[in-house]
């Protein structure tokens, strides 16, 4: 189930990530693909055929996204799933990137070429001189002489202005802002939170790699039943104890209220169907199962190792023996 979920959730992502890089060949008043352009050029045939290309480039980055997410529905692990998921997504990321940078500075040769400047922006001639960092590789590309106006700040698709003291201005493809990354504060306000998404990701996938490689534990310390198992640690007294039964199937119907249900197991609380509330510890597939009638709750317990099963329950009916 959590497989269906998860693939949704990378479709919609891979479909965002598309639609974004894709919206830059929609002119935002005279401005395609991150350039300036005039008004009467932004239907000429070179560009007409630059877009064509990388129309075509970023479906098939998508649709080839979108076939990499069917070997989610094989993998057995919640945590390598995401980390899956997360691998595709920053790879994907960086490739569309890529591409776009590419079809960035394709354009600005062409219109440096061409000499299409917009009648209300001044342009020049750069050398290696005056070149921005970000034009020193445009440069590279060509023995033609190139010419910028505004579009040197924005080459390849982020802010560089170091004659901006504007730390955030509005993007020119997709929506929202964007940092001007010349200023120290710019690029660190862009690296931390860059940094803080990576952690808090790779938070999660340790915290679910730590619920699918868990052992399910059970103990008994004095009167006390103590239960070990990841975040859902669970203790209850003997004398608590209804009924003990030994069962080769799991109730079929029921809510997950708090917790983790995956192929593997099921781990936490849940409320089911002719029981109510219960604390689930069972590995999925490992029967037998103990269900555990309590005074206001039910626990079901088990182990992958039959053999330890069978000691938690034979533990549990000499308590229950010794309390009757």
């Amino acid at each position: 189930m959590y497989q269906i979920i998860l693939f949704i959730t990378l479709l919609i992502v891979s479909i965002c990530l598309y639609a974004t890089y894709q919206s830059s060949t929609t002119p935002k008043k005279n401005i395609l693909m991150g350039v300036t352009l005039p008004y009467e050029q932004l239907n000429h045939s070179e560009i007409r055929a630059l877009v064509h290309g990388y129309h075509k480039i970023n479906l098939l980055l998508l649709v080839t996204e979108v076939i990499l997410g069917i070997p989610l529905f094989f993998i057995p692990y919640v945590s390598f799933v995401l980390a899956y998921i997360g691998i595709i997504v920053t790879g994907f990321t960086v490739l569309y990137d890529y591409l776009f940078k590419k079809y960035n500075i394709k354009l600005i040769l062409l219109k440096s070429k061409q000499r299409w400047f917009p009648i209300e922006l001044a342009y020049r001639q750069v050398t290696e001189d005056t070149v921005l960092p970000k034009m020193k590789k445009v440069l590279k590309m060509t023995k033609e002489p190139i010419y910028v106006d505004e579009d040197e700040y924005w080459a390849g698709g982020s802010y560089y202005n170091p004659n901006d003291r504007k730390m955030m201005v509005n993007k020119r493809v997709g929506a929202g802002s964007t940092c001007n990354m010349a200023l120290m504060k710019g690029k660190l306000l862009t690296y931390i939170a860059l940094a803080i998404a990576l952690v808090f990701y790779l938070g999660v996938i340790l915290f679910f790699m730590s619920l699918d490689f868990a052992t399910f534990t059970m103990t008994l310390n004095g009167r006390i039943v103590e239960i070990d198992a990841p975040v859902y640690d669970y203790q209850f007294a003997t004398q608590d104890i209804k009924e003990i039964t030994l069962v080769d199937t799991l109730p079929k119907r029921g809510i997950r209220a708090n917790g983790a249900a995956t192929d593997e197991y099921y781990l936490g609380n849940f409320i089911l169907d002719g029981y109510g509330r219960a604390k689930v510890y069972v590995y999925r597939g490992y029967s037998p199962y103990i269900q555990i009638q309590l005074k206001d709750t039910w626990v079901f317990f088990n182990s992958k190792s039959k053999q330890k099963t069978m000691e938690c329950y034979e533990l549990l009916m000499k308590v229950l023996e010794d309390k009757n």
